[in-house]
């Protein structure tokens, strides 16, 4: 899917915010890139059931090498956040996603 969008909206709950139910928790950023990375995958490759069986048999790898953030504006309970992911450098064995994120609201 080079070059290619995918779309995903969350929607904001109390619980992913500070203790004064306003701005979200730095973690969940991080967080809801990993629930995309996952709809990406079942959404792109209809085979992702074969390959979460060689993951669990140790035959295939699945990790996060590294990820970088870079925070502009807080977003809060009630929010909507739209995130879009995109791959980059595809290789044999790696690739990147690129994940925006942006307040609908």
């Amino acid at each position: 899917m080079p070059g290619k969008e995918f779309v995903y909206k969350h929607s904001v709950y109390l619980h992913e915010t500070n203790a004064m139910g306003g701005v979200v928790y730095f973690a969940n950023f991080v967080k809801w890139q990993g629930i995309v990375r996952e709809e990406f995958f079942m959404t792109a490759f209809p085979s992702w059931q074969e390959v979460m069986k060689l993951v669990m048999a140790g035959s295939a790898n699945m990790i996060t090498v590294e990820e970088h953030s870079r925070f502009k504006r807080h977003v809060f309970f009630g929010d909507t956040v739209v995130i879009k992911l995109q791959t980059a450098n595809l290789k044999r064995c790696s690739f990147d996603l690129i994940f925006r994120m942006y307040r609908n609201n």
